[in-house]
């Protein structure tokens, strides 16, 4: 496969899955096409939204794009693009290939959520105008399988990394397997959103069912920021008495001439 190598190669992550399975943390597994699978999962919604999000991040690929609300939103990743040399690019005519993952995480109920997670992949050849081109590839599967892997494994200990980085070891290098040889997963990490957030240092938009992170300083996103209030001024009401001490100290400086004085002073009380 032409990108698998760069990005997610060892195939540690169809044994976790399957026992993410078998201890409930995943209910469901479906193929939809050559490039996407649909995962039904009881973590929460926003759990899985979150740690998808940091999966892309990590890779070498890198985190795009997140739109969304309390429902459903999507995630995309940056494109990664590598080189075809050599023997493959003989065979294939392609000289450059690029990837990227397109997550959708929708909220199905309390600790129910469903991850539909597809790779895209384009090619394009020198020997053509034709650009970057779409090509569906049965492999991409495993990179997309491994992704969803990996953001279930931060789902089940969200703030343990010691954990987590065990049990990877465990069935990349060890070939761990649940109940095999009396090896058994560690028990689930089962924390509120308000304590997950809390360790890893996140937050949401405080606008009612927006999981959008808010900007930095604030506590709404940008969609979400608040229009300022025009900022009122109140002045005190002058008295006359007030106005008529005004008058007889410009009268006094000689700002203003007696007559004038007089003028504005029945002015004052006419009013």
């Amino acid at each position: 496969m032409i990108l698998a190598a760069p990005c997610y190669a060892k195939p540690w992550h169809y044994r976790l899955l399957e026992d993410l399975k078998t201890v409930g943390d995943v209910v469901a597994i479906s193929d939809d096409s050559d490039m996407q699978m649909t995962f039904d999962v009881t973590y929460p919604y926003w759990l899985v939204r979150y740690q998808l999000r940091q999966v892309m991040e990590d890779s070498k690929i890198g985190f795009d794009t997140e739109s969304g609300n309390g429902e459903q939103a999507y995630l995309e990743s940056r494109w990664f693009t590598n080189s075809v040399d050599g023997v493959a690019n003989f065979f294939s005519g392609i000289d450059q290939a690029r990837v990227r993952f397109e997550g959708r995480v929708v909220n199905i109920g309390p600790n129910q959520t469903r991850l539909i997670l597809a790779s895209r992949l384009q090619v394009q050849a020198s020997n053509n105008n034709r650009g970057w081109v779409d090509k569906s590839e049965r492999e991409m599967r495993n990179i997309v399988r491994e992704m969803a892997t990996t953001t279930f494994l931060r789902c089940r200990y969200p703030t343990e990394l010691a954990i987590r980085q065990s049990v990877g070891e465990d069935y990349i290098k060890l070939k761990k397997r649940q109940g095999k040889k009396g090896y058994e997963l560690p028990p689930r990490q089962r924390v509120s959103m308000s304590e997950v957030a809390d360790r890893l240092k996140f937050s949401w938009c405080a606008q009612d069912d927006c999981l959008e992170m808010p900007i930095e300083g604030a506590q709404h996103c940008a969609r979400h920021k608040p229009t300022p209030k025009p900022v009122v001024v109140e002045t005190q009401p002058t008295s006359v008495a007030d106005e008529l001490r005004k008058l007889k100290e410009l009268a006094d400086d000689g700002v203003i001439t007696a007559e004038e004085f007089e003028a504005q002073k029945r002015k004052l009380l006419e009013d």
